[in-house]
């Protein structure tokens, strides 16, 4: 997938992904907002 240098808006749907966590379980961004609201919080690793 190529990456591209676009900021996304406050507000802005995010696109549809799927994550793995810690234990390897994949979870996709539709079914945790099932739940309700979701804030993504993005970090960069160390600084």
């Amino acid at each position: 997938m190529a990456r591209r240098n676009e900021l996304i808006q406050v507000g802005t749907a995010a696109p549809a992904f799927e994550l793995p966590d810690p234990f390897g379980e994949r979870h996709s961004l539709a079914s945790l907002v099932e739940s309700g609201p979701l804030i993504l919080s993005f970090h960069r690793g160390t600084w």
